[in-house]
């Protein structure tokens, strides 16, 4: 079993124990004889039981699938502005949010993914150096601490760069950019009592106007379906080390 659908599983499982309502995007390479059986685009799928899929499985757990022998979950087919399809599994049924509500949801659901591939591929929180549990604490809460600074501010300078009418590019604040630099001043504004205020707000001028000189500039109405290929090199020229 891919590590995908691996983790797609587990995720399941340990929602599904917590009794928390989710929703998941499929990839491509997941449960492709089930969704082919879906007749609709919004419907239920049966999982079925195999050997692969009861691996990391509790014997509890393992019992209760066996003595079924399938799982049930309900998928969706949720088009994109590009024309691409995303399929969509979630335990949430038809009384507690109906089709037309999962289109919104999957981006709102999308915006926290984006969070989550700012902390793993620009603040990189799985490069961990401590050895001891305090201090794996540490590095995770700082760099979730720094995530959401990013984010922050993110929002703040895009909210005040300029919108012209009829302008043929979105100007958007470069994320990689400001995860980089903001490391670079971030001891000067969170960890030095020691700094004068004026200084500080030297630096952090100085900073905004490093970030705002790489603003990246996207063209309106263009779509960008996403590419399927799966790199083999984890370290993509796209995602370089900034931290």
């Amino acid at each position: 079993m891919n590590k995908d659908k691996a983790i797609l599983q587990q995720n399941q499982r340990l929602m599904e124990k917590l009794g928390v309502k989710y929703l998941f995007r499929v990839p491509g390479n997941c449960f492709k004889k089930e969704i082919e059986t879906a007749k609709s685009d919004d419907s239920k799928i049966r999982i079925e039981i195999t050997k692969a899929r009861l691996q990391n499985m509790e014997p509890v757990e393992q019992k209760a699938f066996l003595e079924r022998g399938y799982k049930e979950e309900r998928l969706l087919k949720v088009p994109l502005d590009t024309g691409e399809i995303e399929y969509l599994l979630t335990n949430l049924d038809e009384k507690e949010a109906s089709y037309e509500d999962f289109k919104d949801l999957y981006y709102k659901r999308w915006n926290i993914e984006k969070a989550f591939n700012i902390l793993k591929n620009r603040l990189h929180i799985e490069n961990i150096s401590s050895r001891t549990k305090n201090g794996i604490e540490q590095e995770i809460q700082s760099t979730v601490f720094l995530g959401n600074i990013v984010e922050d501010m993110t929002k703040e300078i895009n909210e005040k760069i300029p919108k012209k009418d009829q302008n043929k590019y979105e100007y958007k604040v470069n994320v990689n950019v400001l995860s980089g630099v903001l490391k670079t001043y971030f001891i000067y504004f969170f960890c030095t009592k020691a700094v004068e205020i004026e200084l500080k707000k030297k630096y952090y001028d100085e900073m905004l106007k490093f970030i705002n000189k790489n603003i990246l500039a996207n063209k309106v109405g263009l779509k960008n379906p996403r590419i399927k290929k799966v790199s083999r090199n984890k370290h993509k020229t796209n995602l370089r080390r900034n931290m």
